[in-house]
């Protein structure tokens, strides 16, 4: 915890509360097709983050006109859209945001105790868990933009929507 405490200070100054002009910009709205698509793709034995939300919980709700969902079956995937809608245009209560966006943050160990020298201090990286739907949602409302993310930001973030950006990122360095 100590060594989380000096790589990453407190805030030097509190984030200042949104204007009013702020709180009423117009906002995007969650993509029915996206939304699909992105919950299709979910890949299978995740962490499932806080909340415990496992990936393996939304890929179900996903069907096909020939598959033979029952009307219920099918509405479940209509409920969570409008749900994640409401989240998305900011129709939830401000309390619910706080849950929305919290985070479990680990310290995980760069090196295996094992390979530690006599004397050395384990080095460590905080990684945060989210919430996978929240995820979810945030991939359905940026992925149509991946193009235009993309053609701003190559060749010099190689990390921003780009497939293998960290290998191309090592294979540069090297």
């Amino acid at each position: 915890i100590r060594q989380m405490e000096i790589k990453f200070p407190n805030r030097k100054e509190d984030i200042p509360d949104p204007t009013e002009e702020q709180v009423n910009y117009p906002r995007v709205e969650l993509d029915r097709e996206a939304f699909r698509s992105v919950l299709r793709r979910l890949k299978p034995r995740t962490t499932p983050g806080i909340g415990s939300m496992r990936n393996e919980y939304l890929t179900p709700l996903i069907y096909t006109e020939h598959s033979k969902a029952s009307p219920r079956a099918r509405q479940a995937f209509e409920s969570l859209f409008q749900v994640c809608s409401k989240v998305v245009t900011v129709a939830m209560p401000d309390y619910f945001y706080t849950a929305w966006t919290a985070t479990s943050l680990m310290a995980l160990n760069k090196k295996d105790p094992k390979e530690l020298e006599d004397g050395e201090h384990m080095d460590c990286r905080p990684v945060a868990m989210g919430n996978n739907l929240r995820k979810a949602v945030t991939k359905a409302l940026l992925d149509p933009m991946a193009e235009a993310f993309r053609s701003r930001v190559e060749p010099t973030q190689y990390g921003c929507y780009i497939k293998g950006g960290g290998t191309q990122l090592i294979s540069q360095v090297q």
